[in-house]
């Protein structure tokens, strides 16, 4: 007579449980197009994605996830460092970027990569080859200072078109509102904030532009321009 294998209940009920996790990881994938599921990710029916997620990352980091269980895992697209597969998709995307728009592509950086990138960087987690290269490509680790440097790029095109002074807040060039710009370096100025390097890069492009009289008052929203 065959030998029944008996399988406790605790362990059905942790395999269930598991199941239910992956279930949920197919279901995102299918939707997101990826499984970087973000630690907070909570499903429609209240499942904690996130953290079933950070949680086989973690046995698996302990060497306690099962052989079967990582591959099932695998065949979904699984990230298990999602941070380093973020700094390469990032990398690609700045090195395409700086290939076809060489000067002005950190500027139409996505907020929140560029954000992420500095936050990285700052907390000594981007790999050196990844700081070299952004380094090499121009991204300033400063939100700041790439604010200022893309104005004053836009400045210095618009100059090169024959642009004159002073700069109305209307002015666009190439789409970017210099106008607005230039008005924030004014208010800067007369405040006594703006720092003296910025103020000389600016009047060698544009003497007299910073003491410039009021200028053209408009209507139109403008975005804010650190």
């Amino acid at each position: 007579m065959p030998t029944l294998l008996v399988v406790p209940a605790d362990a059905r009920s942790q395999a269930a449980r598991w199941s239910r996790g992956a279930a949920h990881l197919a279901a995102f994938t299918a939707q997101a197009g990826h499984a970087r599921v973000p630690k907070r990710w909570v499903a429609p029916d209240g499942y904690r994605l996130g953290l079933w997620v950070a949680w086989q990352r973690q046995q698996e980091r302990h060497g306690r996830l099962h052989p079967e269980r990582r591959a099932a895992l695998e065949r979904l697209g699984f990230v298990w460092e999602p941070h380093r597969a973020r700094e390469a998709a990032l990398l690609r995307a700045a090195l395409a970027a700086a290939a076809t728009a060489p000067g002005t592509w950190a500027w139409h950086l996505d907020r929140r990569d560029a954000r992420w990138l500095r936050t990285a960087h700052r907390r000594g987690r981007l790999s050196p080859v990844a700081q070299r290269t952004l380094e090499v490509l121009g991204f300033s680790w400063s939100a700041s200072a790439a604010a200022f440097a893309h104005g004053l790029a836009m400045l210095r095109r618009y100059r090169a078109a024959g642009g004159v002074v002073p700069v109305r807040q209307s002015t666009r060039q190439e789409g970017y509102h210099l106008g607005a710009w230039v008005h924030r370096q004014r208010q800067l100025a007369k405040r006594g904030r703006l720092a003296a390097s910025r103020r000389t890069a600016i009047e060698a492009l544009a003497p007299g532009l910073l003491a410039e009289g009021r200028p053209e008052r408009t209507r139109t929203a403008e975005r804010r321009i650190p």
